[in-house]
């Protein structure tokens, strides 16, 4: 198993991994690992000369990806083969660390801009809507009609409205019902950037901290008496978008969902 970095990008560091990731492999270059991704950037993963992972390899990453997070980084996954992402995607790391194919768009997902670029990037998305409201429920029922309308004017898919609109519904109102402890005012903002090839959601709250990719996940195999009543409003969300992410801005909770138009 070889592990490298690679100079793409001063505000990134790039892995590229190669080999087997079993668990051999993983005891020997853990600490590396663990060293190159606590570097205070995003880091992309490149992945494309991986063979074979197992869950110990998950592991490690979702490891150095929980230290991360705790600053607001995210992480990514470039070029894995098909059956590293059929395993990826089964075992649900592509709801925390997406896999992209195109480098463009794994930059794009951690922010990471090139001189001039960055500016040319933001100016890509074509339509954008911003929005506040209290932390009132009522006002959220508004919130997502005005949203719902205004993808369906930009003439989306159902199947794209459709999935904004559950993220935005369980979301929010997971903030609403248990993000304050008092019964003052608090301001959500919601902004949607509209690209020619994605919707880009961002949801911002003052709430108690609340990470939605460290909820436990609906087991779906428990028996109906044993199933969670609560949890699955984000255990949809997650499953249903194409790209997630979470940070914490000073008293800030931020979450930023991906969704493919198609």
């Amino acid at each position: 198993m070889e592990i490298k970095q690679l100079n793409i990008d001063d505000k990134l560091t790039c892995l590229a991994l190669a080999g087997s990731l079993d668990m051999g492999s993983v005891m020997a270059i853990k600490p590396e690992f663990a060293r190159l991704a606590a570097s205070g950037k995003p880091v992309l993963l490149e992945m494309s000369g991986v063979t074979f992972i197992a869950s110990c390899g998950m592991q490690m990453v979702l490891a150095a990806l929980k230290q991360m997070n705790a600053s607001g980084l995210k992480m990514a996954v470039l070029n894995p083969q098909p059956m590293v992402t059929t395993a990826w995607e089964i075992a649900g790391m592509a709801i925390i660390v997406p896999i992209f194919n195109d480098q463009t768009a794994a930059l794009e997902y951690l922010k990471v801009k090139h001189g001039a670029g960055a500016v040319a990037e933001a100016a890509k998305a074509e339509k954008s809507l911003c929005l506040k409201i209290d932390n009132d429920l009522n006002e959220l029922a508004s919130l997502c009609h005005e949203v719902h309308n205004f993808l369906e004017d930009e003439k989306m898919p159902p199947a794209t409205i459709y999935k904004i609109d559950l993220s935005i519904e369980e979301m929010l109102t997971n903030v609403i019902k248990y993000s304050y402890d008092d019964d003052k005012r608090h301001e959500i903002n919601v902004s949607l950037r509209v690209f020619t090839d994605r919707i880009q959601l961002e949801m911002r709250d003052d709430g108690h901290e609340f990470n939605p990719l460290e909820a436990p996940l609906s087991d779906l195999s428990d028996e109906i008496e044993e199933r969670r009543v609560g949890g699955m409003g984000i255990h949809l969300t997650r499953t249903m978008v194409d790209a997630i992410s979470y940070s914490r801005e000073g008293n800030i909770n931020a979450v930023n969902i991906s969704v493919n138009i198609n």
